[in-house]
C-alpha cells in the first residue's frame, strides 16, 4: 500500500499533534511539582532555622539539667526548657503538614527534659546518660528530615519517617522501661 502525500502529511501532522499533547502533560505535571515544592519551601523556611535551633537547645538544656544537682539553679534550667518545648510545640504544629511523618518524634523529643527531671537523684547514672544519648540520636534523626524537606521541597521520606518513628519508640521504651536491653543497643 502506498501512502500518498497527502496522507503523509495527515500522518505527520497527527503525530505532531501527539507529540505536543504528551509534552503539554509532562511540562503540566512538572510545574504543578515545582508548584508545590516552593510551596512546601515557603511553608518551612519561616521556621527551619528555629526549629533546628530550638531542637538542639532543648536537648542541650536537658543535658544541663542531668549535670546540675536540684536547687534554685536547677529549675530555673527546667524552665527555659520548658519554654524551649512549648516553642517546639508551636513550630510542629505549623510544619505539620510539610513535615507529615514527624510529629511523634517531634511530639516526643519535647518530654527529655521532663525525663530528665523525673530521675532526680539518679541524674549522674547510666540511665540519665542513656537518655540523652537517645535523644541526641532523636533529634539528629529530625534535622536530618527536616534539612531534606528544606533543601529538596519534599515531604520527608519513607525511609526518614521510619527512622524518626523508631528512634521516638527508642526513647520512649527506655525511659518506659527503665532497662538498657528494652531497646536496641547502638
Amino acid at each position: 500500500m502506498k501512502i500518498t502525500a497527502e496522507e503523509a502529511t495527515l500522518y505527520a501532522a497527527l503525530i505532531a499533534a501527539a507529540m505536543s499533547l504528551i509534552t503539554l502533560v509532562f511540562t503540566l505535571r512538572a510545574s504543578r511539582s515545582t508548584d508545590l515544592r516552593a510551596a512546601r519551601r515557603a511553608t518551612l523556611s519561616t521556621s527551619f532555622s528555629e526549629l533546628g535551633a530550638l531542637l538542639y537547645e532543648l536537648v542541650a538544656l536537658s543535658v544541663k539539667m542531668k549535670q546540675m544537682k536540684n536547687g534554685d539553679k536547677f529549675d530555673e534550667v527546667r524552665k527555659k526548657a520548658e519554654t524551649t518545648s512549648e516553642k517546639i510545640d508551636e513550630l510542629r504544629r505549623k510544619t505539620r503538614y510539610p513535615l507529615w511523618g514527624l510529629d511523634g518524634g517531634l511530639r516526643t523529643i519535647r518530654w527529655v527534659p521532663v525525663y530528665i527531671a523525673h530521675m532526680k537523684n539518679e541524674r549522674d547514672g547510666e540511665r540519665a546518660r542513656k537518655i540523652i544519648e537517645l535523644s541526641t540520636k532523636l533529634r539528629e534523626t529530625i534535622d536530618l528530615a527536616i534539612c531534606h524537606a528544606y533543601f529538596t521541597g519534599k515531604p520527608p521520606t519513607q525511609f526518614q519517617k521510619l527512622a524518626v518513628w523508631w528512634h521516638a519508640r527508642c526513647l520512649r521504651k527506655y525511659f518506659d522501661g527503665g532497662k538498657p536491653d528494652s531497646v536496641v543497643q547502638t
